[in-house]
Formats: structure tokens, sequence, C-alpha cells
């Protein structure tokens, strides 16, 4: 399961500089709509190869690793276009939160499909339904109306600055300037580094601790969904009350907890209410980080400091399932879920010291935004 994972996500992380450079010369909406049509390929050959009942490492490995390229293109464009879909900057956090809820409702609907597809009909329509949901996501992005171009430049002058080799570590020389982007990228790649064997681990816990029904692993995952719609409606309210620094973290630690405890209550119910309680705590999160950093960058540079960021906290998410394998092989899934929770708990204080976390994630737009200019001393210029 490992050796079938890591392929896709090293894919993802390879290819994310290159894209977020694409996104910022390129129309986001046709990158978009790019990145669902090679994901629908993909998806839709896994489900052919399913049909004729043929499994390789090698063939899964491969066609993973060319659907996380289309995984890449949308990761530089699916946050950094929102901007440019609302009125006002003040909106983008309100739009951020949305996004997140509706995504969650897809992973609710699609998790709970998933395990009842594949238990009565299996894999390869499960598959064949999951290439359909690209084709529809391809079309809804045809219905957006934004800009062609994110920047006012020409398509020769945009080639030209597309072979460029310097402006593709631009993100990277953003980061090491602003202190508080570079420390929340350093402390995600690290969590990433035990957030990223769950992909292993909730599979083999549902096989040793539960029954091992498809649709019990759906319903895990559909719970999971619904935590991060819960978590995406309250993260205005939770911000309203702790401020977003604080909420940052109470999501971290609530996620930590979370999974310390799903172990402990083999169950389907309480593992389904850990599932979502892990959800809740991811939005709570993920939510402000990526609303700030979005509101704060300028457009010009927006997709490279957004694809360099997850780039450094993706880096560490292949190697973390490819280790996850023969850890998890000794020591269980059910302990190595718990080690997990506890690591996410002790990686969580150090945001507290990554200079400038609190001014910077508790700041309105307006200050976040001169926060990050000042930063970088006019380095950067469109």
């Amino acid at each position: 399961m490992s050796l079938a994972i890591a392929p896709s996500l090293f894919g993802k992380v390879i290819f994310l500089p290159v894209s977020g450079r694409i996104a910022d010369l390129y129309s986001r909406k046709k990158l978009l709509l790019l990145s669902d049509l090679i994901r629908f390929c993909s998806t839709a050959l896994i489900a052919g190869i399913a049909v004729e009942d043929y499994f390789s490492i090698v063939a899964i490995a491969a066609i993973g690793f060319v659907s996380s390229i289309g995984a890449a293109l949308h990761a530089s464009a699916e946050y950094s276009i929102l901007p440019s879909l609302v009125l006002k900057d003040g909106d983008v956090s309100i739009a951020m939160q949305f996004t997140e809820f509706l995504s969650s409702i897809g992973m609710v609907i699609g998790a709970a499909l998933a395990g009842i597809v594949i238990s009565v009909f299996g894999v390869s329509t499960a598959f064949g339904i999951d290439a359909i949901t690209f084709a529809i996501g391809a079309f809804a992005t045809a219905l957006l109306s934004t800009a062609a171009l994110p920047q006012n430049i020409r398509r020769t002058d945009s080639i030209r600055q597309l072979l460029e080799v310097k402006p593709y570590f631009d993100g990277f020389r953003i980061l090491v300037k602003v202190p508080v982007l570079l420390g929340v990228s350093v402390v995600s790649l690290l969590m990433n580094f035990f957030v990223a064997p769950l992909a292993v681990a909730i599979p083999l816990y549902v096989s040793q601790s539960l029954r091992g029904d498809a649709w019990e692993l759906g319903l895990l995952n559909a719970g999971q969904g619904l935590g991060n719609g819960i978590g995406a409606l309250i993260t205005g309210v939770s911000i309203a009350l702790f401020a977003r620094h604080r909420t940052i973290i109470l999501g971290m630690l609530l996620a930590g907890i979370s999974l310390c405890i799903l172990p402990l209550m083999p169950f389907l119910i309480t593992s389904f209410l850990f599932m979502m309680m892990f959800g809740v705590a991811s939005s709570l999160a993920n939510v402000p980080l990526r609303a700030q950093r979005v509101v704060a960058s300028g457009d010009e540079y927006r997709s490279r400091i957004d694809s360099a960021m997850k780039f450094l906290f993706g880096l560490a998410a292949p190697l973390g399932v490819i280790a996850a394998g023969p850890i998890i092989e000794v020591i269980g899934a059910s302990t190595g879920t718990i080690m997990i929770g506890l690591a996410i708990m002790l990686l969580t204080p150090l945001l507290l010291v990554i200079p400038d976390y609190r001014r910077f994630y508790n700041s309105d737009t307006e200050e976040a935004q001169k926060m990050f200019r000042r930063m970088l001393h006019g380095d950067f210029s469109p």
C-alpha cells in the first residue's frame, strides 16, 4: 500500500514549484480545467484496469504519478484563484470557509458512496464514478468567469517568462524573507511526515480492529469529511472567541487528541465520532492558515508562494507514507495511530516560537499585507 501511494505524493511535490510559476503566468481557470482532465483520464484508466481484474504496483504507481501532476496544477490554483472570484479581499476568508465546507460535503458523500459502491458493485465501478466527478468538476470550472491571465501580459511575454529559471525559486526566496511563513512551512513539514501515514494506518485499523468492510472505511472517511464541514462553518466563531492564532493551535491539539483516543475504543460509532472530531480540528487549523496567507500575499506571487509552502510541507508526506509501511507492520495500526496523535500534540507548541506568529495571524487584511511587504524589503517587485 505504501509503495502504491508514495509515487503519487512524490509527483505532486516535485511538480508544485513549476505549477506555481505557471499559475502566476497563465489563466488559473484553464489550469484547473487541465487538472480535472488529467485526473479524469488517469482515474478512468485505473477503472479500466480494475475491470480486467489486473493489479500491478508499477502500473498503479505510474498512473498515480501522472494523476499527481494534475493534482499539483490544482493545488497551485485552487486557493490563489479565490481573490479573483470575490468582490473584495475581506470576503476571501469567507470564501475559503465556504470552499472548505463544500469540499467537506463532497468528501462525506463521496466516502459514504464509495463504501457502498465497493461493497455492492466492486472497485471498478467506484473508480468509474470517481472519474465522472472530475468531468463534472471540469464542466463547473468552465462556467467560472475570471480573467484570462492573472496579470496583464502578452502571451509572447508569458512564454519568455515561463522559460526563465530564476522565478521558479521566487516562492522559496520569499519564504526566507517572510520568517512567519517559513516557520509555519517547517512545522507543517514535520506535521505532514506524521499525518501522511494515516493513509496506511486508517485502512489497516478498519481491517484489524473493526470488521474490515469497505463500507466501514467509507463511513470513517465520511466522518472526517463531515467534521471538515462543521469545522469550516465554526471557524469564524472560533476566531471571534479565541483569536486566529489560538484557533490554529486549538485545531492542531484537537487533531492530535482525537487520533490518540480513536484506537482506544475500537467500535464503529466511536471511531466515526473521533474521525469527525479529527475533521473538525483539521479545518480549524487549515482554514485560517490558508486564508491569511492568501490575503497577505500579492496576486503576482500568490501561486508561487502557495506552491512553495505546499512543496515544503508536502515533501515529508511520501517519506512518511514509505516509513509507515514497515513501522505499522511491526507495531500495528492502533499503536501507530496513537503515535501519530502524540507527535501532532508535541509539534503544536512550535508555532508559538515562530517570529511574528501571533501578530501576523491576528492582523486584519490590510495590516497583514503591510507586514508581508515590509518583510520582503521591496526585493520582489512585480
